[in-house]
């Protein structure tokens, strides 16, 4: 079977042409290297939200308002632990001591 041209061509020729909106930007504080994997989270916690019962504890869902508060919070806790007893930020496991 031989296709010719100009069913190929007018394959790439896109008949409704729309212009793309403006874009907005997002204005959040979270640090710019972070805010793609704050948005990989968000997506997870959409997908998999059901499995977690996240409806429970958070019946509005998760804004990514709420994961910018949490993530900030424990941001600045983890350095300002960091800064003021110059030691290694706790791990979220292992043994106290």
């Amino acid at each position: 079977m031989k296709i010719s041209v100009d069913v190929l061509l007018k394959d790439l020729v896109c008949w409704i042409y729309q212009e793309l909106p403006v874009p907005v930007p997002v204005r959040t504080r979270l640090p710019p290297e972070l805010f793609g994997e704050a948005l990989m989270v968000q997506e997870f916690l959409q997908a998999f939200g059901e499995a977690f019962d996240l409806k429970d504890e958070f019946p509005d869902g998760v804004s990514l308002g709420k994961s910018e508060v949490s993530l900030i919070r424990n941001l600045l806790f983890h350095t300002g632990y960091c800064c003021l007893y110059d030691k290694e930020p706790r791990s979220s496991g292992g043994s106290a001591g």
